[in-house]
């Protein structure tokens, strides 16, 4: 058994033109920061828990409180339920990516996971809007962990569960952005890039495309033998 881990925003999910924005909105409502730097690029831990600690490290010096994690969370939850309200075609799938996931679920000896950087609630939202069948995936998101690492090892251990396996015989995960490189290959897993921003970050080990490939493309760009 082999198994294929996803990324959400920008992976499947073309979210991150406003992701982003309500993300810092609701940092700024809440606690009442203004200065926040958008570009995830510059944060340790590209992910909402790890991107919010060090905002509030930056303009408080002080970690975050519990309390406020959860009321930033709930706060980001309404807009973004408030935005999907006004424009509900604002989560759209990547072209592809709907086919791409649903082909490998339904691929003998291949097994589907997700491991997002954003909060759970959040990322399932944008993925049912989005169309995609999420019901018995595997799941992990950074309301359970800072680092993605230890997402993608949450998400790792729950499609263990779920496909009754010790073990998988291969493990590659799709995403969007360096930070899902730089995990990927701290994990020693294979990796596949989606978009343009890591056009020429890609290793020879790693596969790239510009838009989600189909289900055959990466099987064979793996050089995976699927029995």
């Amino acid at each position: 058994m082999k198994l294929i881990m996803f990324d959400v925003d920008g992976t499947l999910v073309d979210s991150l033109h406003y992701d982003g924005a309500l993300f810092c909105q609701a940092v700024h409502e809440v606690l009442g920061i203004a200065e926040i730097d958008p570009d995830w690029r510059n944060y340790t831990h590209v992910t909402s828990s790890g991107i919010l600690e060090e905002i509030v490290w930056r303009a408080k010096d002080r970690s975050v409180r519990a309390d406020e994690a959860v009321a930033v969370q709930r706060r980001f939850g309404l807009l973004m339920r408030q935005q999907h309200e006004a424009k509900p075609d604002q989560a759209q799938a990547l072209p592809g990516a709907l086919a791409l996931f649903n082909a490998l679920r339904q691929t003998a000896g291949v097994a589907v996971a997700i491991a997002t950087g954003g909060w759970g609630p959040e990322a399932r939202l944008k993925l049912q809007v989005a169309g995609y069948p999420i019901d018995g995936v595997p799941f992990a998101a950074a309301c359970e962990a800072i680092s993605r690492q230890d997402i993608m090892r949450l998400a790792l251990a729950r499609a263990k569960t779920s496909c009754g396996v010790s073990e998988f015989a291969e493990i590659a995960y799709v995403g969007d952005g360096h930070w899902d490189q730089v995990a990927t290959r701290a994990l020693g897993w294979r990796f596949i890039g989606i978009g343009a921003t890591l056009r020429h970050q890609i290793k020879q080990d790693e596969l790239w495309w510009l838009t989600p490939p189909s289900a055959q493309d990466i099987l064979n760009g793996l050089q995976w033998s699927i029995t």
